[in-house]
């Protein structure tokens, strides 16, 4: 979890404020069983220096817990799409703000309840099965070892959310200036760089959405112009409603980003674009221009040099 000592290292700047005052944080850690087992070099008989290879198995290769890995896929892309996420940190860091926070939070709850009090126990109460199972399609590579008793199993299977705020306790400055001025130095490296990768996210997140456009519009390999997808068009346009409210740093460029594309999405007719291969080419030149800004945009994006002590 985010330490208490990282919460303790963070507020006292004026940044700190502008940027967490138009958002809330938020953890959703998610835990599952792993279903990778090493397998014995001494197993694997192949023409090559063994010491050189890493072999692997899958286990419970089962539609139960097929059905959990996929709802947790989609609640990761889900929180991805609609939240602010920080791409370089891996302890599920996102933000939302206030106006959206009880839509997001009803999707987590949602997501909790199902994952925890359906598919689990569902896939709990097969567990013993489909090991068995696994005894016969592994055969001599089947290891009892590989396989936790079913309360550890259980127990693997966990989701925290939780909210957060981050600050320097008043406190510590009526007790040491100069301890809650070193820490509120180190509150704007870290604030500084969530702003980064909020915006490093972002901006991801927007040429993504670009290129998916850009893919429909572009011909095939045989250079036959492919069917354009009404549906790149349409999550571009998702995505640009919900643009404002997920700058929370006020990026510029991206704002300028932002306009453009609405500027050429509003011109476009899809029955146009279907038909002719002219419109298709000026539609094109026009997204192409955003896209190799936002290419160069992410080459340009910071790398990460603060590392929470939850990240795995």
């Amino acid at each position: 979890m985010i330490t208490a000592e990282i919460a303790e290292n963070v507020q006292a700047s004026g940044q700190l404020s502008n940027l967490l005052e138009k958002c809330i944080l938020f953890r959703l850690g998610i835990r599952s069983l792993g279903t990778k087992r090493s397998v014995s070099k001494d197993q694997v008989s192949v023409d090559a220096d063994k010491q050189r290879l890493h072999v692997h198995k899958t286990i419970l290769k089962c539609k139960e817990k097929q059905a959990i890995d996929r709802e947790d896929r989609q609640m990761k892309s889900y929180l991805k799409w609609r939240c602010l996420s920080v791409p370089e940190f891996k302890s599920s860091i996102f933000a939302t703000v206030p106006e959206s926070v009880d839509e997001v939070d009803a999707k987590i709850q949602e997501f909790m309840q199902k994952r925890q009090q359906i598919l689990v126990p569902e896939f709990l109460a097969v567990y013993t099965m489909r090991m068995l199972e696994d005894q016969r399609s592994l055969r001599t590579l089947w290891n009892a070892g590989d396989y936790p008793p079913i309360e550890e199993v259980k127990a693997a299977f966990s989701v925290v959310h939780e909210y957060r705020e981050f600050g320097v306790p008043g406190r510590l400055e009526r007790v040491s200036p100069l301890i809650f001025r070193r820490e509120a130095e180190k509150t704007k490296e870290i604030v500084s760089e969530i702003a980064d990768q909020f915006v490093a996210g972002l901006t991801e997140q927007m040429r993504d959405v670009v290129n998916k456009v850009v893919e429909s519009l572009t011909p095939g390999p045989d250079g036959k112009q492919k069917k354009f997808r009404k549906g790149s068009l349409e999550k571009l346009l998702e995505f640009l409603q919900i643009f404002k409210e997920k700058n929370v740093t006020n990026a510029r460029e991206l704002e300028q980003m932002a306009d453009i594309l609405r500027q050429l999405s509003a011109g476009i007719d899809i029955k146009a674009l279907r038909k002719s291969e002219s419109a298709r080419e000026i539609v094109k030149q026009g997204f192409d221009k955003v896209k190799s800004q936002l290419d160069y945009m992410v080459e340009l994006a910071p790398e990460r040099l603060i590392r929470f002590d939850d990240d795995e």
